[in-house]
């Protein structure tokens, strides 16, 4: 909240790092879920299930020379340096993450969001969750999560694994060319459960499409990648003043939405 004062008392253009918002095949999957072909969108599903292994703090190692530790933990807690935190493990903390739900699955419900027509905050939200696959080893955060939230119109379900192997982002190769990633096992995708039709999406460059009965595919764009087409828009906001697409007020309640999540997985 404060940072969306400040961006207004200065009258400064601030747009967030959720890319997705300015890619034109999203944008055109936006405009085809108003046109209202889906029907009434009583249920959204979100998923961020994603690979991983177990995960081992191992020997804390000797502090380098110089490294400033006091800086690197900011506002953090005091903790022994560790040298497995200062590049990905602190991941696996809630002192500096909020899992593979703030890390990654933020970008997806940005998007279903973005879609719904950015309704806000939830009513409630129930969430269930834990180390699983892992169980006994150091990471603090989940592999398996599911969070339901009720936004009174619709549903939105959240469902995260961090162990499947089989399970894969859209590829670099498949966001730059005319093709789909294998749906089924898309691990970043997002389904549209419309009273008429369905729509399957793909973040960061994975396309869509619309479903009929028996798996017909009745509408579909290709994607590409999202971020020059963000880049290119914040630079056109700073010289117009408008507004971002991914403005840093209606951000904060996607990043809301998200901590709301795993509150309610850690209060339990």
């Amino acid at each position: 909240g404060k940072m969306v004062e400040a961006a207004r008392k200065y009258k400064r253009i601030v747009q967030a790092g959720v890319q997705n918002r300015s890619g034109p095949y999203n944008l055109k999957a936006l405009e085809y879920v108003r046109s209202g072909k889906l029907g009434k969108i009583p249920l959204v599903r979100v998923f961020n299930m994603k690979k991983g292994g177990p995960f081992r703090l191992g020997d804390p190692g000797a502090k380098p020379a110089g490294f400033d530790w006091d800086a690197w933990l900011g506002r953090a807690p005091e903790r022994p340096y560790h040298q497995r935190l200062i590049h990905s493990g602190w991941h696996h903390f809630w002192d500096f993450c909020g899992g593979d739900m703030g890390n990654d699955g933020i970008h997806q419900i940005d998007l279903a969001l973005m879609l719904m027509g950015d309704p806000g905050m939830p009513k409630s939200v129930r969430a269930l969750g834990g180390r699983y696959c892992h169980r006994g080893d150091d990471s603090q955060v989940p592999d398996v999560q599911t969070v339901n939230y009720d936004f009174g119109d619709f549903v939105m379900t959240f469902e995260l694994t961090g162990y499947p192997r089989y399970m894969d982002k859209t590829t670099g190769t498949i966001r730059r060319k005319d093709e789909f990633p294998y749906w089924t096992q898309n691990a970043t995708r997002i389904e549209f459960y419309g009273s008429e039709l369905m729509m399957t999406l793909g973040r960061h460059g994975g396309g869509w499409i619309v479903m009929t009965s028996g798996g017909k595919v009745v509408e579909k764009t290709y994607g590409r990648p999202c971020d020059v087409p963000h880049y290119q828009n914040f630079l056109e906001c700073v010289r117009s003043r408008k507004r971002p697409t991914a403005d840093i007020a209606i951000v904060h309640q996607t990043c809301s939405t998200m901590h709301m999540g795993n509150i309610a997985h850690r209060a339990g």
